[in-house]
């Protein structure tokens, strides 16, 4: 009797669903399937439009660390710019200062040429110690002057001297050497320097002769003094003097 009850009762439950809620049931189950596919589409576009924001801040940050960079940069090359402005003398010291060439020399005489040996005063500024100016006056030369010139102003710090005929150890022995000479700038720069004697090929003598940022347009060189030359197995002492290389170190103005 009371299972019958109870089928029935399902029964007639069903018959009241069926009239007055499968609609309703169906409608709400469609519905929170529709809301959950709209709210997995917009939750979708929301990690998407994040992504792409993320990605957007990620390239402005780049770009801004980029642009600081450059700044820095930018900001570091105008300090070192002041820098030199403020310390000029110091930087063209330190960064320009090198062996001058472009120069050129004249004298007041030269020893005429014999067979292949020149005498030139340009011979002073070849590089090669196997040739030398020597001078052309009689006796050893003192007075006579040679000059070294450019057509560029050049601001001088030092002077290097191979004095002597520098060609070998006999011809070296053999030739006077200058001893003192007076150096004088075109902008009123003097000095008056005492060179020790060179007894070996490939020496020369550095002289602290600084213009002081002043350019000058040549540099004369005039003999006071001299060391005679001496007798050697390979021949007798000469009196001509003679300097093999002139090099002059600073920058062009």
């Amino acid at each position: 009797m009371k299972e019958g009850k109870r089928i029935l009762s399902i029964i007639l439950f069903g018959m009241l669903l069926l009239s007055f809620g499968i609609g309703d049931v169906f409608f709400l189950y469609e519905g929170q399937k529709s809301l959950q596919i709209k709210y997995t589409e917009a939750r979708a576009e929301t990690e998407q439009k994040n992504n792409q924001e993320e990605k957007s801040e990620e390239k402005q940050a780049v770009y801004t660390s980029s642009l600081e960079s450059f700044t820095i940069g930018k900001y570091d090359t105008k300090t070192k710019e002041g820098n030199q402005d403020n310390n000029k003398k110091d930087i063209q010291k330190e960064e320009k200062t090198v062996k001058l060439d472009g120069l050129y020399a004249t004298a007041s005489s030269e020893l005429p040429s014999s067979g292949d040996n020149t005498y030139y005063v340009s011979n002073m500024l070849d590089n090669n110690l196997g040739t030398a100016w020597v001078e052309g006056v009689k006796g050893n030369g003192e007075g006579e002057e040679f000059t070294i010139s450019s057509e560029q102003p050049i601001v001088i710090k030092e002077i290097v001297i191979f004095n002597g005929y520098q060609k070998n150890k006999d011809v070296l022995e053999r030739n006077a050497q200058i001893k003192k000479i007076i150096i004088t700038a075109s902008d009123g720069s003097t000095k008056t320097v005492s060179l020790k004697k060179v007894k070996k090929c490939g020496n020369s003598e550095t002289i602290n002769f600084d213009t002081e940022n002043n350019g000058v347009t040549e540099v004369k060189f005039k003999i006071v003094d001299t060391y005679s030359g001496k007798d050697t197995t390979k021949g007798s002492k000469a009196s001509d003097t003679c300097v093999s290389e002139v090099r002059l170190y600073g920058y062009i103005q």
